[in-house]
């Protein structure tokens, strides 16, 4: 019986189609969300590829989610300055968490020199996102001009929180740019170092009739 996993060129397309039609998915986020939240809750289209986003950088963005969404809803200029960040930030989320983040799942299993059951998804898309990559960083300038513009308009009403808010936005941008975008990319090139090659070309562990990966010699 033929496998069910899908082939590596499907893959790559796939890969392909989610930073195609990330604004379509954020678009139909909006239309679910609550009143009044400017950013989608995330966790869709990743979850249909097979890897798991690390449960600590999943909550971080979930806590950036939940923070931004209520500075939406301050008057003023800070609401103002909150909506327009989350304009620029929830896509670039969307193509986080549907492109780079996922891979961070085989860091542990990797560290462990354990048997990948993913590898073929981890190679499509770290090699989509090392494209990528110049794109999200000019992205990141943008998001800090709107940054910027939102301390602002918290430190002219005296505003804690959304001093909290700035200072918890810049350290992640900070941690994607320094440690987490560089560190899905090294995934796929150990991935591929560790695997037998055929004219540069992955080649697919052999598994029993089980379908369970064998142990490679």
């Amino acid at each position: 019986m033929q496998s069910a996993r899908p082939a590596f060129p499907r893959l790559a397309a796939l890969v392909a189609c989610t930073l195609a039609f990330a604004p379509a998915v954020a678009a139909q986020q909006r239309a679910v969300r609550p009143t009044g939240d400017c950013m989608p809750p995330g966790g869709t289209v990743h979850e249909l590829i097979g890897l798991d986003i690390p449960s600590a950088v999943r909550a971080e963005h979930a806590q950036l989610t939940t923070a931004l969404n209520l500075a939406c809803r301050a008057p003023g200029e800070r609401g103002r300055s909150a909506r327009a960040l989350a304009a620029v930030l929830a896509p670039h989320f969307d193509v986080e968490e549907n492109l780079a983040f996922p891979s961070l799942g085989l860091l542990a299993p990797l560290a462990a020199n354990l048997p990948l059951a993913e590898f073929d998804v981890a190679l499509a898309r770290t090699d989509s996102l090392r494209e990528a990559l110049p794109a999200l960083y000019r992205e990141h300038l943008r998001l800090a001009s709107a940054i910027a513009r939102l301390d602002a308009a918290g430190r002219a009403a005296g505003d804690s929180s959304i001093g909290d808010l700035v200072a918890a936005l810049r350290h992640h941008d900070a941690l994607e740019e320094e440690v987490l975008l560089p560190a899905a990319v090294l995934v796929g090139e150990v991935v591929r170092a560790r695997l037998p090659t055929v004219v540069g070309a992955p080649v697919r562990p052999a598994r029993d009739s089980g379908g369970r990966m064998l142990p490679r010699p």
